[in-house]
């Protein structure tokens, strides 16, 4: 078995009372089985690609603060509009000939990579924190 492997068995398997998870950044999942993230989870950190993370069933009305999805096709931002428990993303779009397409209203720390254009009524109300590009960056009242 390689390490891989064993962190995927050990993330199936993940024990009730487990309070805090930090993955690897961009570690890729190779089990199709469903992980369950156990009620007793506070702390969450994993910045991953939406894929990913399509592959954990997280409890209701959990936040994790320290999730950061990476949005690389337009699937992507509809399946975050149901996760409520995501609320940083990464925008990274290739050209800046493409648009950041209309973000979830729970989205509340945003990052955009390649400072794409910016439509009318994109950016959720309640959006915390912004960057765009690699310099730029403010905050939202």
């Amino acid at each position: 078995m390689n390490i891989a492997t064993n962190l995927d068995q050990l993330l199936i398997h993940l024990p009730s009372s487990l309070k805090e998870l930090k993955l690897p950044q961009d570690y890729r999942i190779q089990t199709n089985e469903k992980i369950i993230l156990p009620p007793s989870l506070d702390m969450f950190r994993y910045h991953t690609r939406c894929s990913e993370l399509m592959k954990f069933v997280v409890p209701p009305n959990k936040e994790y603060n320290n999730i950061r999805a990476r949005i690389e096709e337009s699937s992507d931002v509809e399946w975050l509009h149901n996760q409520c428990w995501v609320i940083r993303i990464l925008v990274n779009i290739d050209s800046a000939e493409h648009s950041v397409p209309h973000m979830p209203s729970h989205i509340k720390h945003l990052n955009i990579y390649m400072s794409p254009t910016i439509g009318e009524n994109v950016l959720p109300k309640g959006l915390e924190y912004h960057t765009k590009g690699y310099w730029f960056s403010y905050q939202l009242n």
